[in-house]
C-alpha cells in the first residue's frame, strides 16, 4: 500500500480519487511494486510501461496512426495506447523519462497530463552560447512539491544567461563547464541552490573540470591554504562545518566529509526521512544537519524545535537556521554571496573572491 495525505491507497480506484500528479509521482517505484495496483483490465501493460521506462533517462514517442488512435511507444515490444491525452500529440512528439511515467500514470487514472519541460530533471539541460532562459518566480500561494532543475554549459561553448524574473531581477551567467541547480516548484523558481558555503574557519565551494568532473575547493579564511578534494559529479550542494570540512548533497543523498559529523548521524537522519521523498536542500549548523525534502519538509539528526513543515526554503544566518514558508511572501535572493562575521565572499562560476 502507498499514503497520499490521510489515504491508504492499494487499488487503482482509490488512486483515482485522490490523485495529484505532484504527491504521486515521486511514489512510482512503490506503485510499480503493488501487484494489487495494476488489477484491472490491461493493468499489466500499464505495469509493464511503468517498469520499462522507470531509470531509463530515454526520451519516448508519441506517435499518431493517422486515423484517430495515439500511442506512446516504449519499445518494440511495448506501447501504450494514449486515450485521455490525445492531444497531447499535437503539441509535443516526444517525452523525457519523467514526463513520459507521468503520462503513464494520468493514463491509468483517466486524467489530464499537462507536461513541463523545465521541472525535475535528473540531468542538466546543456544550454548554447548566448542562449537565454528566463523563469518566473515562485508563487507564495502554490502547494506544489518541489524540485531541482539543472543547467550546465559544455566547455569551450561560450556563455549562457539565467534570468529569475523577481521583482527584482537576477541573472546568472553560466560559462566554461559551469552548472547550476534551481529550486524549483510548480514550473517556478524558489532561488537557486547555493554553490558555496562559508564557516567560521574556511569556504567550501564546488569547482566544474573540463572532464565533467567536480571537486570542492576548500580555502582556509586565515592562512589562504587551499584544499581539492575530487568528487561525484551528481553533487549539487556543500556545506561548510565549523572546523575543515564539508558535508555534500549527492544525488539525494548527504556524504560527510566533515570530522564533525560522523557517518552515523548521517544515517540515523535518512532513516527518519519517509520513503518516497527526496532530499533537495540542506544545511548545517554546528554538528546539525538540515535536510529539506521534495515534499517541502525539513528533517534532521537533532530535533527541531519549530513547526518545519511546508517549507520551501532555509538559510544559515549566523547560529539559527530561518525557514520561509510556502504562504510566506518568498523572494530570489544572491545565494552566491555568503558571509560569515566580518567575512564576506562572492562565489562566481567556479571561483571566489573576498569583498
Amino acid at each position: 500500500m502507498i499514503q497520499i495525505g490521510d489515504n491508504i491507497i492499494e487499488y487503482v480506484d482509490e488512486l483515482k480519487m485522490c490523485f495529484s500528479l505532484e504527491k504521486v509521482l515521486p511514489l512510482v517505484n512503490d506503485i510499480v511494486a503493488m501487484d494489487t495496483m495494476f488489477i484491472f483490465a490491461n493493468g499489466g501493460m500499464y505495469r509493464a510501461a511503468l517498469r520499462k521506462v522507470l531509470g531509463s533517462n530515454l526520451e519516448y514517442s508519441l506517435v499518431d496512426d493517422g486515423e484517430g488512435a495515439v500511442s506512446i511507444c516504449i519499445d518494440g515490444e511495448c506501447s501504450l495506447p494514449v486515450v485521455h491525452n490525445k492531444g497531447l500529440v499535437a503539441s509535443v512528439r516526444k517525452l523525457d523519462e519523467r514526463a513520459t511515467l507521468s503520462l503513464i500514470l494520468c493514463e491509468m487514472v483517466q486524467k489530464a497530463f499537462v507536461p513541463s519541460d523545465r521541472v525535475g530533471k535528473d540531468m542538466p539541460e546543456v544550454l548554447k552560447a548566448d542562449e537565454i532562459i528566463r523563469f518566473g518566480m515562485f508563487d507564495s500561494g502554490s502547494n506544489g512539491n518541489l524540485g531541482l532543475y539543472g543547467l550546465s554549459v559544455s566547455s569551450g561553448e561560450g556563455r549562457a544567461y539565467v534570468i529569475v524574473e523577481a521583482p527584482q531581477p537576477l541573472q546568472y551567467e553560466l560559462k566554461d563547464n559551469n552548472r547550476m541547480a534551481l529550486l524549483m516548484s510548480d514550473g517556478k523558481v524558489v532561488n537557486k541552490i547555493p554553490q558555496c558555503s562559508i564557516g567560521p574557519a574556511h569556504i567550501c565551494f564546488l569547482r566544474y573540470l573540463p572532464d565533467s568532473a567536480v571537486e570542492v575547493c576548500s580555502v582556509s579564511l586565515k592562512s589562504k591554504e587551499e584544499r581539492h578534494i575530487r568528487i561525484s559529479d551528481k553533487v549539487t550542494q556543500v556545506c561548510a562545518d565549523n572546523e575543515n570540512g564539508f558535508i555534500a548533497l549527492i544525488d539525494g543523498r548527504i556524504v560527510s566529509y566533515s570530522s564533525e559529523v560522523q557517518p552515523e548521524h548521517i544515517e540515523d537522519l535518512v532513516c527518519r526521512i519517509p520513503e518516497g521523498e527526496r532530499i533537495v536542500m540542506i544545511q548545517l549548523l554546528n554538528r546539525q544537519v538540515f535536510a529539506l525534502t521534495d515534499h517541502r519538509k525539513v528533517y534532521s539528526n537533532f530535533d527541531i524545535s519549530v513547526d518545519a513543515s511546508n517549507v520551501v526554503w532555509m538559510e544559515r544566518e549566523s547560529e539559527n537556521i530561518r525557514y520561509l514558508y510556502g504562504g510566506d511572501k518568498v523572494s530570489a535572493q544572491n545565494v552566491d554571496e555568503q558571509t560569515s562575521g566580518a567575512i564576506t565572499v562572492i562565489y562566481d562560476n567556479g571561483s571566489y573572491r573576498f569583498l
